[in-house]
């Protein structure tokens, strides 16, 4: 049995992993799941909250679980996972990014969005873009949910809040030595709208994986095919060092 601390992107919240826990538990697993500050059902204001603040919430739950873990980050979670792994080398057996960020030394999920050439930017650019904001929102139905049940993505839509920039714009600070010598898998999303999967692609080229596994989904694979991505954490797990299992 192996244990899986899953970190949610942008203005989502431990909800969207909740179909995901089912499926791991079903196959022996353990998977925490935790809203990070402002988000989910966490009610920090958003004026306090800051990336150093998002991090010390997670990594607080982290050193709380028993034995190693595996961390999972969706979306924008990529880069809080690598921040994570960096901090507790020691603890983290793998990183595993789905239809993730998957950043270097000093970039952020925004400065990897503007690389892309994909939707994500209605996400923080509609000033920019000449977009308004409410024909935005009309939008993101199918850019975060377009292959998910309609009643997943009317309840996911009424789940979501605000980003914090804060967050949003964090960067990471990573080390060959320490996040560097954990092992990292990357599930790439072949219908992803909001990371497209030529820039996923190319964060994979820049950052070596163990292995890539690949999804025929859109962005949210967590909420449209639960099953799929619980099947591929429990062969990322089974192929791993006993130390994982307790």
């Amino acid at each position: 049995m192996a244990q899986f601390m899953l970190i949610h992107g942008a203005g989502h919240g431990a909800w969207c992993w909740d179909y995901v826990v089912e499926a791991l538990e079903r196959r022996g697993h353990t998977g925490l799941a935790t809203d990070q500050p402002g988000l989910g059902r966490d009610t920090t204001k958003a004026e306090e909250i800051t990336w150093e603040s998002t991090l010390s919430k997670l990594s607080a739950e982290l050193v709380q679980l028993p034995g190693d873990v595996i961390l999972v980050g969706h979306s924008m979670g990529g880069t809080l996972t690598a921040q994570l792994t960096e901090m507790h080398p020691t603890r983290v057996a793998a990183a595993v990014y789905l239809a993730a960020t998957l950043p270097g030394d000093g970039e952020s999920c925004l400065s990897s969005s503007q690389e892309d050439s994909s939707a994500a930017r209605l996400f923080f650019a509609c000033d920019e873009l000449g977009i308004d904001p409410e024909v935005a929102l009309k939008l993101y139905p199918m850019l975060l949910f377009g292959d998910c049940a309609d009643e997943v993505a009317r309840e996911s839509m009424s789940n979501l809040r605000p980003q914090p920039m804060s967050v949003f714009s964090g960067s990471v600070s990573l080390t060959p030595e320490r996040e560097g010598s954990v092992p990292r898998y990357y599930i790439e999303t072949l219908r992803d709208l909001v990371i497209t999967p030529a820039h996923q692609r190319e964060m994979v080229s820049r950052r070596s994986c163990e292995r890539v596994f690949t999804l025929t989904t859109g962005h949210s694979p967590m909420l449209a095919a639960p099953e799929d991505v619980a099947d591929i954490l429990d062969e990322i797990a089974r192929g791993l060092p006993n130390s994982t299992r307790s």
